[in-house]
């Protein structure tokens, strides 16, 4: 393993957290309560109603009403999540949403009669009586027009779809992900260079010439399971990597730490040689693997090379479980 020197230019990313979708889903629940006293009211109020069917009502579509809007806000992280990873699948079910929208629209709009009577149900409200100006369409007919209507609209949406999707990618910012390995580096490009070692992979990103960035992961033969554990596989691995890659007589920095990040343990060490150089290491262990982030800073290239290792270290992150 050779000495490396790296910087990098991006942005830091913050943990994501926990999802807020069962907040979201209690929230739309409750709602049910005072749609079914509001429904009760106008029950008690209507001469063809009563409380207790107004309160069914209102729970009923209280109820009608937070499924689709549960179902809505899944759908939309989905489609959110499916258009950051620049799949076009998203794109072409809107398209195929809003071609069914437009269809059902001209149906619809086909042609009905005024209405001139109106029941005076709050709940179900309907008209009694039609005016005799127009022609009053049947099922039939508005299922035939939205039939006529749907391959047109679908074409033009679907064609709208692919040119937003293609116009998207052109401006989508793109990063590295490893599906083998399981995570991703977002100050990466989508191709870096990847030595394969026996079982092992070196992923390396060089920026510019003295600025290079490496990421070292290495299968356990046997993976511990208690955090402590852990934290001592890490210590004795990196102890093992610092004879090779580390002079004799380099000092030990005491912003070294450890601890939990990514619900994966972690120990960083660095190590400040004579020259000025300083050796940074930040080793995961996950998925029965130890995940070494590590570079080479100088002093003497004018950059603070502490908070360059960190942007590196704040822009990786574990994609999914294996």
């Amino acid at each position: 393993m050779s000495k490396q020197q790296s910087q990098n230019t991006s942005k830091k990313q913050s943990d994501k957290g926990l999802s807020n979708s069962a907040l979201y889903v209690f929230l739309a629940l409750f709602a049910t309560i005072p749609m079914g006293l509001i429904g009760a009211f106008f029950g008690y109020k209507s001469e063809t109603s009563n409380a207790i069917s107004g309160f069914l009502w209102g729970i009923g579509i209280a109820v009608a009403l937070s499924v689709f809007m549960i179902i809505g806000y899944l759908g939309w992280e989905w489609v959110k999540k499916e258009a950051d990873e620049g799949k076009m699948r998203p794109y072409m079910l809107c398209g195929l949403l809003v071609a069914i929208a437009i269809s059902g629209w001209f149906a619809w709009g086909l042609g009905e009669p005024t209405c001139i009577e109106q029941s005076d149900d709050p709940v179900r409200s309907s008209c009694i009586d039609y005016a005799d100006d127009d022609f009053e369409v049947t099922a039939g007919q508005r299922w035939e027009e939205f039939w006529s209507k749907l391959p047109v609209t679908l074409i033009i949406c679907l064609l709208i779809a692919y040119i937003a999707h293609s116009g998207a990618e052109k401006n989508r910012s793109k990063y590295f992900k490893s599906e083998e390995d399981g995570f991703s580096v977002s100050i990466f490009p989508e191709t870096i260079k990847v030595i394969e070692n026996e079982n092992t992979r070196l992923y390396q990103y060089k920026l510019i010439d003295y600025l290079e960035y490496a990421i070292n992961v290495i299968p356990l033969e046997a993976s511990p399971q208690s955090k402590q554990d852990m934290f001592e596989t890490i210590k004795s691995w990196q102890k093992d990597v610092m004879t090779d890659v580390v002079d004799s007589d380099a000092k030990k920095l005491s912003s070294s730490s450890s601890g939990t990040r990514q619900r994966a343990p972690f120990v960083y060490v660095a190590y400040e040689e004579k020259d000025g150089t300083t050796y940074h290491s930040y080793a995961y262990l996950k998925y029965g693997k130890i995940y070494d982030l590590y570079m080479f800073t100088s002093k003497n290239k004018g950059y603070n090379g502490h908070t360059v290792f960190f942007e590196f270290v704040d822009s990786f992150r574990f994609i999914r479980n294996q």
